[in-house]
């Protein structure tokens, strides 16, 4: 995945904020997401939670402009 500001510039700040929310989630996740046949349909829809948690965060960071300031 790739992560860009407003602009299209990439956005570590942005990439930060995807995996800090990630974490939240209990998904440790660099800039995608690999499954495996291992993995479960539970184990699908918990990432897919935190991806849509992480979405929504992102989506906050970016309207409001301030992307540092959603950083913990």
């Amino acid at each position: 995945m790739q992560f860009k500001d407003n602009d299209g510039s990439p956005s570590y700040d942005l990439a930060g904020i995807f995996q800090q929310e990630m974490l939240k989630s209990g998904i440790l996740s660099n800039a995608g997401l690999g499954f495996c046949h291992a993995h479960t349909e539970q184990d699908a829809q918990h990432v897919l939670f935190g991806f849509q948690q992480a979405a929504e965060k992102m989506a906050m960071a970016l309207k409001d402009g301030d992307l540092k300031k959603y950083l913990e």
